[in-house]
């Protein structure tokens, strides 16, 4: 299928661009790290000129300490494109997760003080968290002056297990989202193709923070997006330059059972009662169903073409013999398919119904095998002796498929018996349609 014709995306663990590619400090997940924020190397050249009157070059090594999220103290607004749910929203689904989406791919990882292991190539964490937390009973807001500290901030005060994600998980609530299929060759740079995307084409990736917290229906909820590093949530709440340098560069903002936290950005909504489709696939409730429920017995005595069956325990139809079960398309878990081709019971059956559908192939090459069982005419004889069949019209039921696979006859050994071709034309189940009960007409088997 064209893929030019239908939607695709390309999903990535985490994006970035610039000097931030560049940090030589490793992920640790929450863990101690020696550098109080990430920093680069770099090779300054230094020119001069010599007492020749030539220029000399050399080049200088630095490492260069970069912002962190220490250095934050809020966000542009204008950079978020998307919440899900919306500000105000009153009947969001429970069992979705809200979200936050930004207009710069990279945008959720920018300030992240760390690169990824080399042995965790997708885990980055972003240097932002969303959180939503219900009105009332989980937190409170705290007066905000801005003379006193940069950002509003809240009191949390409910239990703190569903509110924040697992540390080691954190790294996969964020993503970066492509509206187009990315090259999907295993050793392509998919972030100079991601780059060369979005130099292009700028609206065609977004970066996403989703919240793990699972929502209670006809309940009210604040969102907040809050700093996921100490160094942040300290800058935050304006904190001292010294307290937030001697915060561990890596450490969680939530991880010491802190009780105030700084957001940049909070909007509101409200959950509405159950009633999507997971809801009501939930309501449904098991049933035993009886053993008739998609199934009814066919009778194979005498189909036609001189073909019949005698069996009955091997197809489960005790004390119904020369009948097997006929099933639709939905039957009692309790009630097992049989394989018609592997029946010992069957063997005559199928070895009857493939003479039958085999010989319109085989009157067309001109000989049909003494094994075939209409070698010679069953319905017709000149006095005591038999007709050959090649001296009579003869009309056969169809091969179903033979044009798909490409195939003239059927096989009737058991060894090719799960062929779909032979399963398909050698089961009388196969060949057999129900027709609707009329004045003097009933279900029959078509073969």
């Amino acid at each position: 299928m064209d893929q030019d014709k239908i939607a695709c995306y390309t999903f990535l663990p985490w994006a970035r661009k610039g000097v931030a590619a560049q940090i030589k400090e490793e992920e640790s997940f929450g863990g101690s790290s020696d550098a109080d924020r990430a920093s680069i190397d770099v090779n300054v050249l230094v020119e001069r000129n010599n007492i020749s009157g030539q220029i000399d070059q050399e080049g200088v090594p630095k490492t260069v300490r970069l912002f962190g999220p220490g250095d934050i103290i809020g966000i542009d607004k204008r950079a978020i494109v998307r919440t899900e749910p919306r500000q105000g929203v009153t009947n969001f689904e429970p069992n979705y997760l809200a979200y936050i989406e930004f207009s710069e791919e990279d945008y959720l990882w920018r300030y992240t003080p760390a690169s990824p292991k080399d042995t965790d190539l997708h885990k980055l964490r972003p240097w932002l968290a969303l959180i939503v937390l219900k009105e009332e009973a989980e937190f409170e807001f705290i007066d905000f002056s801005p003379t006193q500290k940069p950002l509003p901030s809240i009191q949390i005060i409910g239990p703190r297990e569903d509110i924040f994600p697992a540390d080691d998980q954190y790294w996969a609530w964020g993503h970066v989202h492509v509206n187009q299929l990315l090259s999907e060759d295993a050793d392509y740079n998919e972030g100079l193709e991601l780059q060369q995307l979005v130099d292009s084409k700028p609206n065609l990736a977004c970066s996403r923070l989703l919240s793990p917290r699972s929502l209670d229906p006809n309940s009210r909820y604040h969102a907040f997006l809050i700093p996921a590093y100490e160094k942040g949530r300290l800058a935050g709440l304006g904190a001292e330059s010294e307290e937030i340098d001697n915060a561990p560069s890596q450490q969680y903002s939530w991880a010491n059972e802190i009780s105030e936290m700084p957001f940049y950005h909070h909007w509101t909504f409200r959950t509405g009662d159950e009633g999507d489709f997971e809801a009501l696939v939930r309501r449904l409730e098991p049933r035993i169903l009886d053993d008739k429920v998609g199934r009814r017995l066919m009778d194979l005595q005498d189909p036609g073409y001189g073909i019949n069956y005698d069996g009955d325990d091997e197809l489960d139809t005790p004390g119904h013999k020369g009948a097997i079960y006929l099933e639709g398309a939905l039957r009692a878990p309790q009630n097992n398919t049989v394989n018609f081709l592997k029946s010992p019971d069957s063997g005559p059956t199928i070895k009857k119904l493939g003479d039958v559908l085999n010989l319109d192939d085989l009157l067309r090459e001109g000989a049909v095998p003494a094994s075939n069982s209409f070698k010679n005419n069953p319905h017709f004889k000149n006095g005591n002796t038999p007709i050959a069949i090649a001296d009579d019209p003869v009309i056969t039921p169809p091969i179903y498929g033979k044009w798909h696979n490409l195939v003239t006859q059927v096989q009737t050994e058991t060894s090719k018996a799960n062929r779909w071709i032979n399963h398909l034309n050698l089961d009388p189940r196969q060949r057999t349609r129900y027709r609707q009960k009329l004045p003097k007409q009933t279900d029959g088997l078509i073969i």
